[in-house]
């Protein structure tokens, strides 16, 4: 294979990797959550539940964590139109970001709250293949297992679940003590200090607006995205 083809391989493949992104979180929400074909869910619920890079990676045929990112993110700031964000906002942001030289392909934790839908006229034929069905079941741990609960039938609830979650890994100045990350819900380290997330680097210090999802800070008061009060019992 010479040079030349390689290359345009690469660019073709770069440049469908949204599509694919999509493909395999429409097919796996006919299979599993069905619901969410006419319902909001959360942006982190794409990436931790429904179709994470570790057990669909093979289906979605991306190789790597950072081209997973880099498609999810092209997928939140509207490329291709498959998805719709409640926050005009968050994906003004996106955009921003991924014009940036070396854009930060991780943003889409800070908005991890943010609420979409699927776009129903991008959403491909259903594939009824033999053992499709068998397939897509294994690729997940069972849905009622650990951290797959049901997902809250209120909107406002399933907006302020997550940054509940967020809120509850503050400790008094921002040391997040034996809790839960809530940029990738993985448990914390239980020592004093803690500030940053091992696992995906999210600062413990910020949890997202329980309205718009915007990322806010422990010392904040309000929003700066809709001017909601930051502050909870």
């Amino acid at each position: 294979m010479t040079p030349s083809t390689t290359a345009s391989d690469h660019t073709m493949t770069a440049s469908d990797l949204p599509g694919r992104l999509f493909a395999a979180l429409a097919r796996e929400i006919r299979t599993r959550w069905p619901e969410y074909l006419h319902s909001r869910f959360t942006i982190a619920e794409i990436y931790q539940n429904l179709i994470p890079w570790r057990s669909h990676r093979n289906t979605m045929d991306i190789a790597t964590s950072a081209e997973y990112e880099q498609a999810l993110l092209r997928l939140l700031a509207g490329e291709g139109d498959y998805l719709a964000l409640e926050s005009q906002a968050a994906r003004e942001e996106i955009q921003a970001e991924l014009e940036a030289r070396f854009p930060n392909t991780g943003l889409y934790r800070d908005f991890a709250a943010v609420g979409v839908r699927l776009n129903p006229s991008r959403l491909p034929e259903p594939d009824d293949g033999p053992g499709h069905r068998e397939a897509a079941a294994a690729s997940l741990p069972d849905r009622d297992g650990p951290g797959m609960a049901d997902p809250e039938p209120d909107a406002a609830a399933g907006i302020a679940a997550p940054a509940a979650a967020g809120a509850q890994a503050q400790a008094g100045d921002g040391a997040a003590v034996g809790r839960v990350c809530s940029g990738c819900d993985q448990e914390l380290p239980d020592i004093e200090g803690v500030r940053f997330c091992p696992f995906c680097g999210q600062d413990t210090r910020i949890i997202a607006c329980p309205g718009c999802g915007m990322r806010v800070e422990a010392e904040w008061f309000y929003c700066v995205g809709c001017g909601r009060s930051a502050r909870r019992a």
